[in-house]
Parts: C-alpha cells; sequence; structure tokens
C-alpha cells in the first residue's frame, strides 16, 4: 500500500513542475501581447517634430562682432595701454607706435611745402596761359578784320579790272568793224589810203588795250586769291597758337591736380604720423594682444595686425544663436519655415546654453526645464561645406530673458531644438532611419595660420 501511494504523488508534484499554474500563463500571455501592440499604438502616437542642432552664442551685428585692429603707419610700439581680457570704452587708447625717423613730421611738413609750390606754380602757369589765349584770340579777330579789308580790296580791284576788260573788249570789236568798212571802201576806192590806215591802226591800238585789260583782270584775281589765302594763313596760325596755349593750360591744370592728390595724400600721413596712439572704436573686451608685446619697440607696418577686440553687444536683438541642422532636417525645416514665413510668424525653438543646466523631453517641449525661448529668423541658402546648414535664432520676446551678455559672451555653447509640427511616432521614426551618412570634412583642409608681424633683425 505504500508502495503505490508514494507514486502517484510523485507524478504529481512532477505535473506542477511542467505545467505553471494559470495565473503565470495569463500574465506571460499579457505580456507577449503587450509587447506586440506596443510599437503600433507607439507608431501612431502624436509627437512634437523637432530638430536638434547645436552651435554658438554670436553677436548679429556685424560691427559688434570681434574687430581686427590694425597698425595705422609704420613704426615701432612704444607703449602698450591695454592688457588682454580688459575692458575698453571707445576712445580710448591702446597702444603707441613711434616712427623710426625722429624728423619724420618735419620732413613731411618740407614735402608739403615743395607741393605746394608745384601746385602754386602749376596754377599761375595755368593762369597766364589763359590769359595768352584770350590775347591770341583777340589778335587772331583784329588779323582776321584786317585780312578780310585786304580781301574786300582785292575783290573791287577784280571788279574794276573786270569791267575794264568789257569796255576794251567792246571797243575792240568796234575797232575791227570799222576797219572791214574802211578795208571794202578803200578797195572800192571810196575813202583815201590816210582814213584806212587810221582806222587799222586803232584796231591795233584796241587789241592792244583788250590785253592789258585782261592781263589786269587775272592779276586783280592773283590779288584776290592772295588775299584769302593769306587770311587762312592768318587764321591757322592763331588756331594753332591758341591750341598750343590750350594745351599748356591743360598740362598745368594736370600737374596743378597731381599735386593737389599728392597734397592730400601726404595730408593723410601727416595727419596720421602726428596721431600715432591706436584707439579703440568700440565699447568692449581686449580679446587678444597679436603683436608681441613681450619684447618693447617691436616694428609693425601699417596694416599689420595689432590686437583682437570683442564688442560688447547690448540689447536681445542683438545676440543670436547660430545652430547647425544636419542635411536631413534641411529641405523639411526650409519648407516649414517658409509656410511660416507666409503666415507671418515664425519656427519656435528652445535653446540650453553652456553652464545652464536643463532637461529637455524630445516630443514633449511643454515640460522642458532650463530652457530659453528662441524663434527662427534667418537660414542660410547653402551649407557650411560639411552638409550642415546654419540657422540663426533671436530671442523670443514672449519668453523669459536670455542670460545676460556678460554672462552669455559670443562664442559660448548652446544647443537647441527647433519645434516643427505635431506628426506619428512612426512618421518620425521612418524619417530618421532614412537619413544620410554625414559629410566628412575634407581632408586638405586646414587652419589658417595666424598673421605673424615681422620682427627688424
Amino acid at each position: 500500500m505504500n508502495t503505490y501511494t508514494t507514486k502517484p504523488k510523485a507524478a504529481s508534484n512532477a505535473s506542477k513542475l511542467l505545467h505553471p499554474p494559470y495565473a503565470a500563463r495569463f500574465l506571460s500571455w499579457l505580456l507577449l501581447l503587450g509587447l506586440l501592440i506596443t510599437p503600433g499604438v507607439l507608431s501612431v502616437l502624436p509627437w512634437q517634430q523637432n530638430f536638434y542642432a547645436s552651435g554658438r552664442m554670436i553677436a548679429f551685428d556685424p560691427e559688434q562682432r570681434q574687430q581686427d585692429i590694425e597698425a595705422p603707419v609704420d613704426g615701432r610700439i612704444s607703449k602698450w595701454y591695454v592688457t588682454e581680457n580688459q575692458r575698453v570704452k571707445a576712445g580710448q587708447r591702446l597702444v603707441s607706435i613711434q616712427d623710426p625717423d625722429p624728423d619724420i613730421l618735419s620732413r613731411l611738413a618740407e614735402q608739403k611745402r615743395a607741393i605746394m609750390g608745384r601746385q602754386t606754380a602749376a596754377r599761375e602757369r595755368e593762369t597766364s596761359f589763359k590769359a595768352q589765349v584770350e590775347a591770341l584770340k583777340r589778335s587772331k579777330q583784329q588779323a582776321l578784320d584786317a585780312a578780310a579789308n585786304r580781301v574786300q580790296v582785292a575783290r573791287e580791284t577784280l571788279r574794276g579790272a573786270t569791267e575794264a576788260y568789257g569796255i576794251a573788249t567792246l571797243q575792240r570789236k568796234v575797232a575791227e568793224v570799222n576797219f572791214r568798212m574802211e578795208k571794202q571802201m578803200r578797195a572800192e576806192g571810196l575813202t583815201s589810203q590816210l582814213v584806212f590806215v587810221q582806222a587799222e591802226a586803232t584796231q591795233l591800238a584796241r587789241e592792244a588795250e583788250e590785253r592789258r585789260a585782261n592781263n589786269a583782270v587775272k592779276a586783280a584775281q592773283a590779288g584776290v586769291d592772295a588775299a584769302d589765302a593769306d587770311r587762312e594763313k592768318i587764321r591757322n596760325d592763331a588756331d594753332a597758337s591758341i591750341q598750343s596755349a590750350t594745351a599748356s593750360i591743360q598740362s598745368a591744370q594736370a600737374e596743378a591736380e597731381t599735386a593737389a592728390r599728392e597734397l592730400a595724400d601726404l595730408e593723410i600721413r601727416i595727419s596720421r604720423q602726428s596721431t600715432q596712439e591706436v584707439v579703440s572704436p568700440v565699447d568692449g573686451n581686449v580679446f587678444r594682444i597679436v603683436a608681441n608685446a613681450s619684447s618693447g619697440g617691436s616694428f609693425v607696418k601699417a596694416g599689420d595686425r595689432l590686437m583682437i577686440i570683442t564688442p560688447e553687444v547690448t540689447g536681445e536683438g542683438k545676440r543670436v544663436v547660430e545652430l547647425f541642422v544636419e542635411g536631413n532636417d534641411a529641405p523639411q525645416l526650409v519648407e516649414f519655415y517658409s509656410q511660416k514665413l507666409k503666415t507671418g510668424s515664425t519656427i519656435e525653438a528652445r535653446i540650453q546654453f553652456e553652464g545652464y543646466p536643463a532637461i529637455q523631453f524630445v516630443g514633449w517641449p511643454s515640460i522642458a526645464v532650463g530652457t530659453f525661448g528662441g524663434k527662427v529668423m534667418a537660414v542660410d541658402a547653402h551649407d557650411d561645406g560639411k552638409g550642415k546648414f546654419r540657422v540663426l535664432i533671436e530671442h523670443d520676446e514672449n519668453d523669459k530673458a536670455w542670460p545676460s551678455d556678460f554672462a552669455l559672451r559670443q562664442g559660448s555653447r548652446a544647443q537647441g531644438w527647433l519645434l516643427l509640427e505635431k506628426v506619428s511616432l512612426g512618421y518620425e521614426l521612418w524619417r530618421r532611419f532614412n537619413a544620410f551618412p554625414p559629410v566628412m570634412a575634407d581632408k586638405d583642409e586646414s587652419p589658417k595660420k595666424p598673421t605673424k608681424v615681422k620682427v627688424p633683425k
């Protein structure tokens, strides 16, 4: 009996081990069902689409960005009035530069006097040549008037000679007719030999007078031509003299203008040499002294960089955050931004600044803590060469103020989330899974070397 009773109990225990209780099986099926349903449910849940980007704080106004202070003249640095990280005011002295030549100002003054003398002489020559031109014009007119009178006299002489020639021709024709009549009458014996001879002599005399009158006409015509030629010669000679004097005027004017330009350049140089103290153009901080300040008297050339000043940025509207968005996010960002602009609004953003702790719940910005409000003010039209696009974020006046510019300076790192439309979580995951690979920087890109200040050996 004991043997038969023990065996069924052992079998029952084994059966319990192989078949878990109903509650455990139900819980297992419930968990499995939850795992299968959860992805589907999550894929249709609403999701605040946002693009993450990182960047830094900058000044939107170019005049409030870092500025290079350059040497206005060649010379040696005689004294520094500031040090790095020192706050300066506009107009405050920064450094003094001394010219290597102590007599440079006196030499420049002598050069200025010489140029002014050249300019004065050129102006005087210009005035003299202008007076000469006026005198030549008056002389030309007088000479042309006299030549015109001579031409008129020659033409009157020609007119008289022409009339005399006409009379002589008429008399010669009358004498010819009379001679033919006398000749015929002599042949018929109607007139004497003496009358015939007189008629012949009269004809010869009239022919001689006609030839003399014709020669007089030719001489008078030659006189008219000579008078006309003389008048043209007078005009041409006078015009040549006037043109020569005018060219001299232009030459004097050009020389005077050249002297004026040289004088202006020299005055600028004198002004720079006279004010050899470099002053700060803006309120700000001395970020870096580039020139070799440790070795006093270092030589610099005009245009060499002496230091870098970071201007103070005042007002929330003049500080912006530049964020660099991935290329996969740029098309949708630009499209959504253009739609917002058409409606008179823009894209909102949440910004976290380095040094300010914050918690940002991606997809649910309403429960974020420690972030600052912003809005998109511009998106670059071209990438930065690495497949990223720059987005400028300005302060949202409806949100709390950003940290002060004293605490949050230019170059401070920041990260932000650009808030777009509400989409399903499944769509957002699908978009991210289809992203392009990141673009790496070109290997041949190398940082530019800083400008070196040459020191004389």
